[in-house]
């Protein structure tokens, strides 16, 4: 039952951060600020795949 608790809000917060980092990576085009969003957002949907596929 905890470990529930835990995947749903492990997998509400990479949507969050994911919604996030999209709009900041493509209105600051050219800027290390998009570089940054894109990567944090990629290390994000990692974390968000793992988090679907295990079903401990």
């Amino acid at each position: 039952m905890k470990q529930e608790k835990i995947k749903s809000k492990v997998i509400i917060g990479c949507s969050i951060i994911m919604c996030l980092c999209a709009p900041i990576t493509l209105f600051f085009d050219e800027s290390p600020l998009a570089g940054y969003a894109f990567f944090i957002g990629f290390l994000t949907a990692v974390v968000f795949s793992i988090a679907l596929i295990v079903e401990e």
